[in-house]
């Protein structure tokens, strides 16, 4: 029983270690990052670590191309929104001597950032598994990123935190940095949807 335990860890890991090589593969153009994200978390949702690696393979693929054009464009619109995080904190600075006013804007632009940050935790998990388009997965991941505000930006932390240790030990990154941190958010994701009744909104269809 220890030993088939002990053997099903090394599997999962076999698996996020070939997703982590696929999703860098996948990344090399740049542009296709943000495909290149939805498609992992499909993969990792549909069959976490029950799949063997050339079924992996192929429905990474699969999925990398059904998601090219909606997740590009997803992409796109979150770095936009990111410069408008910057933007409110920016104009928040001009207003220092105020102390008032720098405060109510300050605060603003907090609750601005939070909310962006519980926003980019679902928007590719809720993307994959949706498959809806690209406005319909927006309004799910922030009605989502608000009822969970807390515990998303609890969450957040947790991966920083994970961040910060790839910072001291790098060796990770290459192997299955960026496809354990998509595991933590999609299982994030998928508890979040059942604890808030949510199910009906994310059922995927086979592949």
């Amino acid at each position: 029983m220890k030993s088939a335990k002990v053997n099903r860890f090394f599997e999962w890991i076999m698996n996020l270690a070939l997703l982590n090589f696929l999703w860098i593969l996948l990344s090399l153009p740049v542009i296709t990052v943000f495909a290149a994200s939805a498609g992992l978390c499909r993969v990792i949702q549909q069959h976490r670590n029950e799949m063997d690696r050339e079924g992996i393979m192929s429905l990474y693929w699969k999925s990398f191309v059904r998601q090219l054009l909606p997740a590009t464009c997803l992409g796109l619109v979150m770095m936009l929104l990111l410069l408008i995080v910057i933007a409110n904190f920016s104009f928040a600075n001009q207003f220092a001597a105020i102390v008032w006013l720098y405060a109510v804007l300050m605060a603003w632009s907090i609750f601005v950032g939070s909310v962006y940050i519980s926003l980019l935790l679902f928007i590719f998990p809720v993307l994959a598994l949706q498959e809806q388009g690209v406005s319909a997965a927006i309004k799910t991941a922030f009605l989502l990123g608000l009822q969970k505000l807390p515990h998303s930006l609890a969450m957040a932390g947790i991966l920083t935190g994970i961040l910060l240790a790839y910072y001291f030990i790098p060796v990770f990154i290459p192997i299955i940095g960026i496809s354990l941190l998509a595991f933590l958010v999609v299982e994030y994701t998928d508890k979040t949807v059942r604890s808030g009744n949510h199910a009906s909104t994310m059922e995927i269809s086979a592949s």
